[in-house]
């Protein structure tokens, strides 16, 4: 598979055929099957072995799609399924050209039903935007060979798509579907000067942003990105313990309590940012670090992904301190928008109210099979968050720690900022 130069001709005519012609292929003791479609040809890669061997037609088509996501780059797909240990089911389309026009990152994962396997994104559970990439003249065909290709996976009774934006994807065959989230991302449209996204702003926001600038006049204020690899990886260990004060101080675990989901996020952090797309940064406050954010940047967009918070100073608004100083290098960079990330929280609308949807879906091959997964869903739900879960994880972690562990976790910070 390689990049070639031809465009797509009739895009009417050159429509995927309904019915693939699939063939088995072996590469050592890996396996990938390949079916055509039209002047497609689609390609199951269901090795990470395999998969390396597309990083450059992959980061090549993501740089000519101008819809795609850091969660969509070979970087974060691979890094993810290596950390994930999912079984990889990635389709990928090329051209008769040799050219890669599309790709649909799916897995194998067990459900919660016995005995049941689901399909997956790849990195869906911890992404904001997961689905296919493909070039925009070559979408519908992708989304139709998809669908045919799907729809011959019998064995495969369940699929949860998370971070969907259409319910369900147009990829998928028509079937029983539940949308298990509704959730959305905040996006701030940004303009050509700071100034003028601040004048967009309530009159109260911006005199708070006032009232904090004056209470750091006297602090030392620091704000480092690392430049190199090796200032990133010194820089990332900080980013996970500030996120896991903050999380802590409010009675939760945090994402980075897993030793190999830390060294995960650092690879696929490194990786990204030889292209130019990982955007670090930390705030120190009289030399202590106080907030750190793990941004992205890809097609004029500017994605927050993880951010922390040393509660302990709460008072200075760490967290507002650092958005604003992210978004106006965003500005800086000729960025187009920031994206704060899934959830709808306060801090995030007084910047903006435009919203990007953001769904969970669930889609299963027959009605009965969705309805005992829902069920069983929502029972492992309340499972989950129950009160007695918790005050049992809580007593866990007070004896690792030490008999004033909780007694010394800071309050939980109420002031609106970014963390």
């Amino acid at each position: 598979m390689h990049s070639g130069n031809l465009q797509p001709r009739d895009q009417q005519a050159k429509q995927p055929q309904a019915r693939p012609s699939g063939q088995l292929e072996r590469t050592g003791t890996e396996r990938s099957r390949i079916a055509l479609f039209g002047d497609l040809r689609l390609h199951e890669v269901r090795s990470l072995d395999l998969l390396s061997a597309a990083r450059a037609p992959w980061t090549e088509l993501v740089e000519r799609v101008p819809s795609a996501t850091p969660f969509q780059t070979w970087e974060w797909v691979v890094g993810f399924a290596r950390y994930d240990r999912s079984r990889p089911r990635v389709l990928m389309w090329e051209h008769v050209s040799g050219r890669l026009v599309g790709v649909l990152a799916l897995c194998d994962r067990r459900s919660l039903v016995p005995g049941v396997k689901r399909l997956e994104l790849i990195g869906g559970r911890l992404s904001d935007y997961p689905g296919m990439l493909a070039e925009p003249e070559w979408l519908a065909a992708c989304e139709q060979s998809a669908r045919a290709w799907l729809a011959g996976l019998a064995q495969r009774p369940l699929a949860l798509l998370r971070g969907q934006s259409e319910v369900p994807p147009r990829w998928l065959p028509a079937l029983p579907h539940r949308v298990l989230t509704r959730d959305a991302a905040i996006v701030v449209p940004l303009p050509s000067d700071m100034e003028q996204l601040l004048a967009s702003l309530s009159k109260r926001f911006r005199g708070n942003l006032r009232r904090e600038q004056r209470l750091v006049e006297n602090a030392r204020l620091e704000f480092h990105t690392p430049a190199n690899e090796r200032e990133l990886r010194a820089a990332l260990p900080v980013l996970f313990q500030l996120h896991q004060l903050r999380k802590n101080a409010q009675n939760e675990r945090g994402r980075f309590h897993d030793p190999r989901w830390c060294e995960a996020v650092t690879e696929i952090a490194v990786a990204l940012q030889a292209r130019g797309i990982t955007r670090l940064t930390i705030l120190r406050i009289n030399d202590a670090p106080a907030a750190a954010s793990f941004d992205l940047r890809l097609h004029e967009t500017q994605y927050t992904y993880q951010y922390g918070m040393q509660p302990q100073f709460s008072a200075y608004s760490p967290g507002r301190l650092l958005t604003r100083r992210m978004i106006e290098e965003a500005i800086g960079a000729g960025m187009k928008r920031y994206d704060f990330g899934r959830g709808v929280e306060d801090y995030k609308l007084q910047w903006s109210k435009q919203r990007r949807e953001i769904n969970d879906v669930i889609v299963a091959r027959g009605t009965g099979t969705l309805n005992a997964w829902m069920l069983v869903h929502h029972g492992h739900g309340r499972l989950l968050y129950s009160p007695l879960l918790k005050r049992a994880y809580l007593a866990v972690r007070g004896r690792a720690q030490g008999p004033a562990a909780d007694a010394n976790v800071p309050e939980r910070d109420h002031s609106a900022g970014k963390a």
